[in-house]
């Protein structure tokens, strides 16, 4: 809602394996519109966001996706947790339940707001 209400568009999944099908279908679109980044929610059914994270990482290094930043949604704040997010290859990490003005920032870090 947060990111609606800031006009920006964006796609929804329910879990890893949809975000990593919605990314390669988003790739092969005649448009070349890709995603310009991706909230990745850690603890998702099917794939969980870490795995989802690794794959897309690996299509985008073998040059088969574009690069784009996935940033860490997490419900843990701890240490621990968000040091696992950078090593799951994720480039960010907002916490839940997020703050309006730390999602600002983060867009902000990836040139989509002003």
């Amino acid at each position: 809602r947060i990111i609606t209400r800031m006009r920006l568009k964006i796609d929804t999944v329910y879990n890893g394996k949809q975000a990593v099908d919605k990314c390669i279908e988003q790739a092969q679109k005649p448009c070349q519109c890709f995603y310009q980044l991706i909230f990745m929610d850690c603890q998702m059914p099917v794939m969980n966001g870490y795995e989802a994270t690794r794959k897309l990482k690996s299509m985008m290094r073998n040059q088969q996706l574009p690069y784009i930043q996935v940033v860490a949604c997490t419900a843990f704040a701890m240490e621990e947790e968000i040091k696992k997010c950078f090593e799951g290859e994720m480039d960010d990490v907002v916490t839940k339940p997020i703050n309006p003005k730390v999602l600002r920032a983060v867009l902000k870090k990836n040139g989509l707001l002003m």
